[in-house]
């Protein structure tokens, strides 16, 4: 990426395939009578991060402003992520990290939150961030049935639901059920609650038990 120094789509389209055939080669070799939910080094974990109300720093500060931000959550991406994780400019405001075998959600949101952006004059600015994130394969007991774009649309997903629910949060989702069709991103994105409720969904979530998340997709 041009403005931030950090990995970008093309990137991603031209790398991530050999991680892939590799985390579903591992699962396809797990021998059937192994009741393992997961596979030592295969699992990648999807984050995708939003500035919250980053609109405001544009709009009351400056557009320079605001690319000095978006420069400096370089620093406190490779402050908490490993060098071998993907480090990637989505778009706008947005960063997708892509790790394996990690808990590192917490220690990001916390260190976005205590960091003092340098937005030029000796001002300074502090934000907050949403995270949401899922496992790829989603499914592990399908591990085939859903691609690596249709796991970030529901870390997208969680990624709104922390954002509707207060911001400053992250929220993810694990299956733990394999009782899903070629439809189940739609399924999943339109019926989380009722999903977590029946105990096909898991949802892992820095908001307390007694603020409801807010899934609606409209």
């Amino acid at each position: 990426d041009q403005l931030t120094g950090l990995k970008n789509r093309r990137f991603l389209l031209a790398h991530l395939k050999d991680d892939v055939d590799l985390s579903l080669r591992k699962y396809r070799d797990l021998n059937t009578s192994n009741t393992q939910k997961s596979v030592l080094g295969a699992d990648m974990i999807f984050f995708l991060i939003d500035l919250d109300h980053f609109k405001k720093v544009n709009d009351m500060y400056g557009h320079a402003s605001g690319d000095s931000v978006l420069i400096q959550i370089k620093a406190i991406l490779e402050q908490v992520f490993r060098e071998t994780d993907y480090l990637v400019r989505w778009g706008g405001e947005e960063f997708l990290v892509i790790v394996r075998f990690t808990e590192r959600n917490k220690r990001l949101r916390l260190t976005v939150e205590n960091y003092h952006f340098d937005i030029s004059g000796g001002q300074t600015l502090q934000k907050t961030c949403s995270i949401g994130f899922a496992c790829y394969p989603f499914i592990t007991q399908k591990p085939e049935l859903l691609s690596w774009v249709q796991v970030i649309n529901i870390a997208d997903h969680c990624m709104y639901a922390a954002k509707n629910t207060g911001r400053n949060a992250w929220v993810g989702v694990n299956s733990t059920s394999d009782d899903f069709d070629d439809n189940a991103v739609e399924t999943i994105c339109q019926q989380t609650q009722e999903l977590a409720q029946s105990g096909k969904l898991e949802v892992l979530s820095s908001v307390t038990e007694n603020k409801p998340i807010n899934w609606s997709t409209t």
